[in-house]
């Protein structure tokens, strides 16, 4: 390994062809890094006003020589710099030739950095797209490269951020007021990289590791794609594209490493510390492939791949692994899935996609694997209701492949009916489930939920999913949240004893799209009026409107009915004494 300092502008015109492999992240740098660039070259120059050999340290670059390609390097570590840096060069040059009829000195100078620094040093290049220096893996990153290059505007791709930094340095460098654009020509000969050049024997992926232990922090993704990808150029390529790529697709609805945090958990049977999951993965490979090897790496990312299509299922609420002939049990399941999704519980992912997988391998039924998400939808529900503190589920939730794998000889149903209902998971029984939905406050923090809570009681009625969600429904009091005249009348002598106990319990309240027609109408009005209760495509709405009045008496019903249905609806699991 050899190291050295060197300014930008030396090192580039030594090179004529810079190699992005694709473990390396696509360009991720923004508009708020290149300011910092550009503001650092206008205090540079300040400062070389009273210290004329002052420069400025941009960070390092790893590299490599590729075989038997003069002048052409395999970039490891500092490409998002480099990368800018060129993007600043292009701008630079470009910028220089606009005003070439001004100047003939800076149409000098912009066919110097044209020369040097953008186009490929070979007479045979034909393709005029080919003929700047850099070679992406991401064809996103390349496609985008291409154009600016060619430098037809319109063909610019505008969502690339190659695209948006170039034109940031584009409109600065028009803009600039201070300084000429030769002297940010000069300045680029003060701005250094410290290079560190590889040699045959140099473990790149520990240095790359300990250069990227400080400062923007790269990805658990990141870290993980270049452990599997660098070192094996001749298969990186085809693992990249078809096994990395289709996974990180998999995962876009969410991120990498949010779904490396659920993979790891499935195989630790434990939930890893965020802080350690790189660490965690690499354990895990060795303990599992003992060896770094073509033939390793490839079955390890064969194997993430899959697991990020049972990831992607359920962020999509839609599992594609139940065959066509059973569509009834699929939009069941999918139904389930969107709503554990509703409830919120992100910790519950590693065991819904352990489930899909023992489904995936034939080792339980479609039905089976519907009446665990059923289950889990209860035993979640059951807790969030009793107001039981959610501090123990990921452990709760990441112990699941353990403890089912500990239950030899009984069914699949048997053994998680078993784990749900044992001490340390605090599932509340009938009793305190009943009570918890009879007479705890149901609006305070909570009625966000309420959507998801009158579906369920809706679907007593119907084997149909209501279509609550997606609807403009919102929360409504029945007993309106201030009282008026008429409403004491309603509840009687105990009004406002009935009032402060009854208010935000789930007796009380229900949905409706036109809650600010209601206002503090009386109950008969709410329930006989355009768009009331009693015309409500709600079948609660239309309960509610069956009674005369609506008092202490109607709420006791209502509580007593509701805690009844909710112990049918989220039951509690049938399990072994």
């Amino acid at each position: 390994m050899k190291g050295s300092e060197i300014n930008v502008w030396k090192f580039m015109v030594g090179i004529n062809q810079y190699c992005i492999p694709c473990y390396q992240r696509n360009y991720s740098w923004t508009e708020t890094d290149c300011k910092r660039l550009y503001d650092d070259m206008l205090n540079l120059f300040e400062q070389r006003k009273f210290e004329n050999k002052a420069t400025h340290f941009i960070g390092s670059v790893v590299f490599s020589e590729i075989d038997g390609q003069q002048g052409s390097i395999l970039i490891v570590d500092g490409q998002q710099r480099l990368t800018t840096m060129y993007l600043f060069y292009l701008a630079l040059y470009r910028v220089a030739k606009d005003k070439a009829l001004q100047s003939v000195e800076d149409l000098s100078f912009a066919e110097k950095i044209n020369i040097k620094i953008l186009e490929v040093d070979d007479d045979s290049a034909s393709d005029l797209v080919r003929l700047h220096r850099f070679e992406f893996s991401s064809k996103q990153d390349q496609d985008a490269f291409d154009k600016l290059f060619i430098g037809n505007e319109n063909n610019y791709i505008d969502n690339s951020l190659l695209t948006k930094n170039y034109r940031y340095f584009y409109q600065r460098l028009q803009d600039e007021d201070q300084l000429t654009l030769k002297d940010f020509y000069a300045l680029t000969q003060n701005v250094c990289f410290v290079t560190i050049e590889l040699q045959e024997g140099d473990d790149a992926q520990r240095i790359f590791e300990s250069l990227n232990s400080t400062g923007v922090s790269l990805t658990v993704g990141d870290k993980i794609r270049n452990f599997l990808l660098m070192g094996f150029e001749e298969k990186a390529i085809d693992f990249y594209n078809n096994l990395w790529v289709p996974m990180e697709r998999n995962c876009a609805l969410g991120d990498i490493d949010d779904f490396i945090k659920s993979y790891l958990t499935i195989k630790f049977a434990q939930p890893p510390k965020k802080d350690d999951l790189y660490a965690d993965f690499k354990s895990y490979y060795y303990k599992t492939y003992r060896g770094l090897t073509s033939s390793n790496n490839s079955a390890m990312l064969n194997e993430l791949l899959e697991y990020s299509k049972l990831y992607v299922y359920n962020k999509n609420c839609s599992y594609d692994l139940i065959a066509k002939e059973n569509e009834s049990l699929k939009k069941e399941i999918d139904q389930c899935l969107y709503r554990l999704r509703l409830l919120g519980y992100a910790v519950r992912m590693p065991f819904t996609m352990y489930c899909m997988w023992l489904h995936k391998e034939g080792k339980i039924t479609g039905t089976e694997l519907l009446t665990a998400f059923q289950m889990v939808e209860s035993f979640l529900f059951r807790r969030w209701a009793c107001s039981v503190a959610p501090n123990s589920l990921n452990k709760l939730f990441g112990a699941f492949p353990r403890r089912i794998a500990e239950y030899d000889g009984t069914d699949f149903i048997s053994k998680l009916s078993d784990i749900l209902c044992s001490g340390g998971s605090r599932l509340p029984n009938d009793e305190n489930f009943k009570q918890a939905i009879e007479t705890a406050d149901f609006y305070t923090g909570k009625a966000w939920l309420l959507p998801y809570i009158i579906e369920r009681f809706e679907s007593i009625e119907s084997k149909e999913q209501s279509k609550i969600y997606g609807e403009k429904l919102t929360c409504e009091h029945i007993m309106p949240q201030t009282l008026n005249d008429e409403w004491r009348a309603e509840l009687g002598p105990d009004a406002d004893a009935i009032h402060d106990e009854w208010l935000h319990r789930l007796a009380n309240l229900t949905l409706t799209a036109y809650n600010s027609e209601y206002r503090n109408y009386p109950f008969a009005k709410k329930c006989t009026m355009n768009f009331g209760f009693a015309s409500s495509p709600l079948h609660t709405n239309r309960a509610i409107a069956s009674h005369e009045h609506w008092g202490l008496a109607e709420l006791q019903q209502r509580a007593k009915e509701l805690g009844e249905k909710a112990c049918k609806i989220w039951p509690y699991p049938k399990h072994s004494d």
